[in-house]
């Protein structure tokens, strides 16, 4: 088991900079505050599901 630790490790770290990284990703496309074409083009790259259209955006508030 102690060969193995070491790279266990790793893949570990790996995974928290993955979740972290998914996380901030998540937060920043379904915050309105920015521009929804921006949001849902980078959604549709990434193959997301495209952010959610808002009340202040449908009324052209934004």
């Amino acid at each position: 088991m102690c060969e193995h630790a070491a790279a266990l490790r790793a893949a570990e770290n790996d995974l928290a900079t993955h979740r972290q990284r998914h996380a901030t990703l998540t937060t920043w496309l379904h915050n309105p505050t920015h521009d929804l074409t921006a949001r849902t083009a980078l959604a549709q790259l990434l193959g997301l599901p495209a952010p959610a259209d808002t009340p202040n955006t449908r009324r052209g508030t934004q």
